[in-house]
C-alpha cells in the first residue's frame, strides 16, 4: 500500500500554557490556582457559579441521565466535590486505566486543572456522570493524535458495559 495523505502530529496546549486564562478571559500570569479553585487567593472558592449563572442553568437541567467525558490533565478522584459523580476512565498520556491528576502543586502549574473543569461540571450538572480522560499532560501539553484517540474512546463508551441501558457519553 502507498500513503494517500499524510499529516503532522502537532503538539497542543491548554490555554493557559498558551498565556490565556479561561476563568477570566485575561492573559494569565500563573495565579489561579486550578488544585483549589480559587482564581485569585482570596477563598472564594465558588467564584463560578454566578460567573456560569449556576441557578439558570439548574431550572433548565441538572445533568440527569447524561454522562460527560472530561478530556483534560487527569482527576483527583479522592476530591470530595466528585465523590459519587465519577466512572472509570482511561489515561491517554501514560496509556492505563489511572486517569489521576500526575505531578505537584508545586512543580507543575496546571495541576488541578482536570480536577477543576471536572468540578464545573459536576456544579453545573450535579446528577450527571462525569468520565475523566488524561490529555494532558503535567505540563498542559498533548497531541492531536491523543486526542483523537481520546475522541473516539469518549464517543463508543459505554460506562457499564451494556448497550441496553442509556449511559453512554453524551457530552465530550
Amino acid at each position: 500500500g502507498r500513503v494517500l495523505y499524510a499529516e503532522p502530529n502537532f503538539n497542543a496546549v491548554a490555554p493557559e500554557v498558551s498565556g490565556i486564562s479561561w476563568a477570566s478571559g485575561i492573559p494569565w500570569a500563573g495565579g489561579i490556582s486550578w488544585a483549589s479553585g480559587d482564581p485569585n487567593g482570596s477563598g472564594e472558592g465558588n467564584w463560578y457559579r454566578n460567573r456560569i449563572r449556576l441557578p439558570e442553568a439548574h431550572s433548565l437541567s441538572r445533568g440527569a441521565g447524561i454522562t460527560v467525558a472530561v478530556l483534560d490533565t487527569g482527576v483527583d478522584r479522592a476530591h470530595p466535590a466528585l465523590a459519587g459523580k465519577l466512572v472509570s476512565g482511561f489515561d491517554f498520556v501514560d496509556f492505563d486505566n489511572d486517569p489521576s491528576e500526575v505531578g505537584t502543586r508545586a512543580t507543575h502549574p496546571l495541576y488541578g486543572h482536570g480536577t477543576h473543569v471536572t468540578g464545573l461540571v459536576a456544579a453545573s450538572a450535579p446528577e450527571s456522570k462525569i468520565v475523566p480522560i488524561r490529555v494532558l499532560d503535567t505540563n498542559g501539553v498533548g497531541n492531536i493524535w491523543v486526542l483523537a484517540e481520546a475522541l473516539l474512546y469518549a464517543a463508543n463508551l459505554d460506562p457499564d458495559g451494556n448497550p441496553a441501558t442509556d449511559d453512554q457519553v453524551r457530552v465530550i
